[in-house]
């Protein structure tokens, strides 16, 4: 049977492969492969699919691998400066691999090759998984995968060993193992994970994992010794079997740091609620909840009882999302519990989307354009550097400028004022945008953030109604330069990303169009809510939830495609 080693050792090849046309490609930052297998999919590469290499292992046991492989000497160098070397050579046409441990001295002066970390592996991994028959055997799996590849608190190494668990079996026992085996993951295992297909319930336990993770490797003895009591008041007598196993294999976990797969969800749950030494009617059968915050949002435009559920939701979610650390890059699960719910609210943040959007919007900034030499959308997100990869930004003040000159015309006058009002409204949104990147409809639902995106609204509808009743005047007057100050105005909240071969155009969360069908259905909804009938509640609820986007295509400006306008010098 494979290593977990050895498999990492194939994902990295695969990753190298992918990243064929790099002056060089650096994996560090990653668990011990085996140098052996590496070496040998190294060589299969240079040998049998005729990919040029040069190979730099950086890392212990290079040389050992390189005898047992027998790798010609010239493809083959255990130090850093070697790849310094291939590197200057302007006739060398070969990939360079350096495989390192991340500090080691010189690597800085790689600074044109191309990492190779954790993240893009853990990707390759889970492509595997799912390639699989069984890991996308069906649509839970399929969610269930990718959310561990995006799960920060998953490491590659826990990835590949659970990975490694689960190869050979098949059907339900491949299901079943896939729930039983997350200790593997540093999880409680869970029997029960996906009795629940549904995702806001499988991210809810996950969560409720965690925190009873957290809660065994805090107790004091106090916590310890009501928990004794506990397994020895229970009546039932495979229960406390189950029980005082679970003690026991806490003890172990405590003391020799092993025993966690012994220890289920279900037998922590009631260890740690044990704790609380108080007796439990027979009656009380209250167990913790979890819906989405978009159902909860989508419930609130017809039930008054849930508006203060979302506005409460909102404000947390607003605050959990500012405190978050976004150089993890990764999506994260955030469960918002407050005093005014009734249940715990699950949402998913896209920390990169996130990174991007903070770093490219603010009172001045309303988007830009960014060169990053990636394959994908996915991939340039990851690696995005606003120092490092800003062409330009749509700024404001320069915006001013050019509407200013149509100041001498009262149409243009009226335009260039309606465009600094829209600019003071916008700032009401701009704290709202973290938010509305995460859950869009829950600000729109909350009566206090969805005045603030009508009032947006408005104000951009007002601007372009000025513009289309002024066009042909200012066209008369102002010729061919008009149109091309009113293609400043359409990047407005746009940003544009150039990678190997293509161009993405994104709208942020901010776009006037993208808040209208949130900001207005919400808005209708609540105007004519004491109209609707039951039949229709639940007919408004669905549709919430599943709301058509209206911006079926961006039109960009030539100016995006302006060599000299995007120009690190220039800006807008």
């Amino acid at each position: 049977m494979e290593t977990s080693n050895e498999i990492l050792s194939v994902v990295i090849t695969d990753a190298i492969r992918a990243h064929t046309d790099a002056v060089g490609v650096l994996i560090r930052d990653v668990p011990t492969p085996d140098s052996v297998k590496l070496l040998e999919g190294l060589k299969n590469l240079i040998e049998k699919e005729k990919i040029d290499l040069r190979i730099c292992y950086v890392r212990s046991g290079g040389k050992e691998a390189e005898k047992k492989v027998k790798i010609n000497s010239k493809f083959f160098s255990v130090v850093v400066e070697q790849a310094e070397r291939w590197r200057n050579d302007p006739n060398l046409k070969a990939l360079i691999v350096v495989i390192a441990h991340g500090d080691e001295a010189k690597l800085s002066s790689l600074e044109d090759f191309r990492i190779i970390s954790s993240y893009e592996l853990k990707t390759i991994l889970v492509e595997k998984a799912l390639g699989d028959e069984q890991g996308g055997q069906n649509d839970v799996q399929v969610k269930w995968w990718k959310y561990l590849e995006y799960d920060d608190a998953v490491g590659l190494g826990q990835l590949i060993d659970y990975w490694l668990s689960l190869k050979g079996k098949k059907g339900q026992s491949f299901l079943e193992a896939s729930s039983r085996e997350i200790h593997l993951l540093g999880l409680l295992p869970d029997p029960q994970l996906f009795d629940d297909p549904r995702e806001s319930s499988i991210l809810g336990r996950i969560a409720l994992n965690r925190d009873l993770i957290s809660k065994l490797q805090t107790l004091t003895p106090k916590d310890r010794r009501l928990m004794v009591i506990a397994v020895e008041n229970e009546k039932d007598t495979k229960n406390k079997k189950k029980l005082q196993e679970a003690l026991d294999q806490l003890d172990r976990l405590r003391w020799e740091g092993e025993g966690l797969q012994s220890i289920s969800f279900q037998s922590a749950e009631r260890l740690i609620k044990g704790r609380k030494a108080k007796k439990k009617s027979k009656d009380d059968t209250t167990k913790s909840q979890t819906e989405k915050v978009i159902d909860i949002a989508a419930e609130s435009l017809t039930k008054k009882s849930r508006v203060s559920d979302i506005k409460s939701i909102v404000e947390d979610l607003q605050t959990q999302l500012n405190n978050l650390d976004q150089s993890k890059l990764q999506p994260q699960a955030l469960k918002i519990s407050t005093p005014e719910i009734s249940t715990d609210a699950i949402t998913i943040a896209q920390l990169d989307i996130l990174n991007l959007i903070s770093k490219m919007l603010d009172d001045n900034k309303y988007g830009g354009v960014l060169e990053i030499d990636a394959s994908n959308l996915k991939m340039a997100l990851r690696r995005f550097d606003v120092q490092q990869h800003l062409i330009s930004y749509w700024d404001f003040k320069r915006i001013e400028e050019f509407f200013d000159d149509l100041s001498e015309d009262d149409t243009g006058s009226l335009f260039t004022q309606q465009l600094k009002e829209y600019n003071e409204v916008r700032k009401h949104i701009l704290p709202l945008a973290r938010s509305l990147t995460v859950e869009p409809l829950a600000v729109a639902a909350n009566p206090k953030s969805r005045n603030a995106i009508l009032k947006f609204i408005n104000s951009y509808e007002i601007l372009c109604k000025t513009i289309r009743d002024g066009y042909e005047q200012l066209f008369n007057k102002f010729g061919s330069d008009f149109n091309d100050i009113l293609s400043h105005l359409i990047l407005l909240e746009t940003i544009f990303i150039k990678t190997k071969d293509r161009i993405y155009a994104l709208i942020s969360p901010t776009h006037p169009l993208f808040l209208w069908h949130y900001g207005r259905y919400c808005q209708i909804i609540n105007e004519q809510r004491e109209l609707f009938d039951e039949k229709d509640k639940i007919l408004i609820t669905q549709a919430a939830k599943n709301l058509p986007n209206f911006l079926m295509a961006l039109f960009v400006p030539q100016i995006v495609f302006d060599k000299n306008y995007m120009s690190v010098d220039s800006a807008f």
